[in-house]
């Protein structure tokens, strides 16, 4: 007999409500493009990469099964990020920490990324993903285990730095597993969706902290994330064992790390995806890392308050992400939705840091900052596969691109420290936001003419 928690599991990855909804949400995305063209703008075969034919596109079932089984991964890696900024407070307490200084031990966890992103994307697809996410989870587990346990500030940094490796691996492997388990037809739908795993697992973990830290304090809160972790790996290789799926390139040979990381480096689009993602994390996790310390010390208001707050604006982003994917497949341009995410958020950054609004409107202002930035990562996932140089090589570009997110992430809290630090107060953040979002623009410009010019961008199924 099943045990009731295997049965209730199997259920609800097998045949859950997540795979109906995204069956649904498909429908009503690409309701119009039956009555678009039959086939792609672009040519059907380069070196390397091998397209579905149109009966073969219309006929293949995507996994949505395989897709919730990598998002719950997916969350389960965002949370690591979010249960730093409800527990910064206690820590800065706990270890005497300085702004900066706390500001280091939020970004830490994206110190592997920063450092080897695309070194680490084509190891992944050396190894298959499937190896490569267990792999990830492990070292989540690993680093999030030994923080609960550590007993100084050399000890939380050192376990940051394990977990950062766990968290790359997961954001480069688990999008080939989707790749490989959606027809082309869903895949912007799908990897939009995916663009949601971070701010999701962030807010689970910033609306749980306030719940869960007084009874068993930071620390639990780490063991616990720990142990989660390590009964991911059983449900992620029971779901995809061999007996159950086979990504479609799983018999392609295998391209040597570097060889496959030469070829992507040698491109533009996945550099240039790299600086657009750069722009936008130089900006979302300063704003996410440091929203209850804001609303706290600048606003006055209590610790729960403050974190339930922060647990609403990082929400909002997973709006942004799922709405890319429904513009892509209405067909606009993924320079259009880039641009406008840009905008608004530099628009929103002086309405959340500028010194003329209320507690009120700032909260809004953040709100809509992270809704419209949502739009970034969603265009951005759903690009990889247009720019990789072969279908088996979007490890190295989701890699590459994922470095230049860990590479802001990694050094924008800090120095949004450092600002407020030198400034006297938060309004100094507002130069930090519109300079990067003119970067951003100007890498969702380039992007675009990049795209036009080499007559790869799908506007239906990238």
């Amino acid at each position: 007999m099943t045990p009731p928690p295997v049965y209730f599991l199997k259920n609800f990855v097998d045949g859950g409500a997540i795979e109906r909804g995204c069956e649904t949400l498909h429908k009503l995305c690409f309701v119009q493009q039956s009555r678009s063209c039959a086939s792609p703008p672009f040519p059907r075969n380069f070196p390397g990469i091998t397209f579905m034919s149109a009966s073969a596109e219309t006929s293949a079932a995507s996994r949505w099964d395989i897709v919730t089984v990598a998002m719950m991964v997916g969350i389960l890696a965002g949370m690591q990020i979010g249960k730093v900024a409800p527990a910064l407070p206690v820590l800065r307490t706990d270890l005497d920490l300085d702004l900066v200084t706390a500001g280091w031990v939020a970004s830490l966890f994206t110190l592997a990324g920063a450092c080897g992103g695309a070194l680490i994307g084509a190891s992944a697809d050396r190894i298959g993903p499937r190896r490569a996410a267990r792999f990830s989870l492990l070292m989540l587990a690993i680093g999030s285990l030994w923080g609960g346990f550590s007993s100084s500030l050399i000890e939380i940094m050192l376990s940051r730095s394990v977990e950062s490796l766990g968290f790359i691996g997961t954001a480069v492997s688990c999008p080939r597993l989707i790749v490989g388990a959606v027809a082309p037809k869903d895949r912007n739908l799908a990897l939009g969706i995916w663009g949601t795993f971070v701010p999701g697992g962030m807010t689970i973990a910033m609306l749980m902290a306030p719940i869960a830290m007084p009874a068993i304090g930071w620390r639990g809160i780490w063991i616990l994330n720990g142990c989660l972790a390590l009964a991911m790996i059983g449900v992620l290789a029971w779901k995809t064992r061999n007996a159950s799926w086979t990504p479609p390139d799983a018999a392609a040979a295998p391209i040597p790390p570097l060889q496959g990381l030469m070829r992507c480096v040698s491109q533009v689009g996945p550099w240039l995806l790299a600086l657009t993602f750069f722009a936008y994390s130089m900006q979302y996790l300063s704003v996410t890392a440091w929203m209850p310390s804001f609303l706290i010390d600048a606003r006055g208001l209590e610790y729960e308050t403050a974190n339930y707050f922060a647990a609403i604006v990082v929400a909002a982003n997973m709006i942004g992400n799922v709405l890319a994917g429904i513009l892509l497949a209405r067909g606009m341009t993924r320079q259009t939705v880039l641009l406008a995410a840009f905008i608004g958020m530099a628009i929103c950054a002086a309405g959340l840091y500028g010194p003329w609004l209320e507690t009120g409107p700032r909260i809004v202002s953040a709100f809509l900052f992270s809704a419209i930035g949502g739009l970034i990562p969603g265009a951005l996932m759903a690009a990889t596969p247009v720019h990789a140089p072969a279908t088996n090589l979007v490890g190295v570009v989701n890699g590459l691109m994922m470095q230049g997110s860990n590479i802001g992430a990694l050094t924008g809290p800090p120095l949004i420290a450092g600002i407020v630090t030198l400034s006297g107060g938060w309004h100094g953040a507002t130069w930090h936001a519109l300079i990067f979002c003119v970067v951003g623009s100007l890498g969702a410009l380039l992007l675009g003419w990049r795209e036009r010019k080499t007559a790869r961008f799908d506007t239906h199924q990238a």
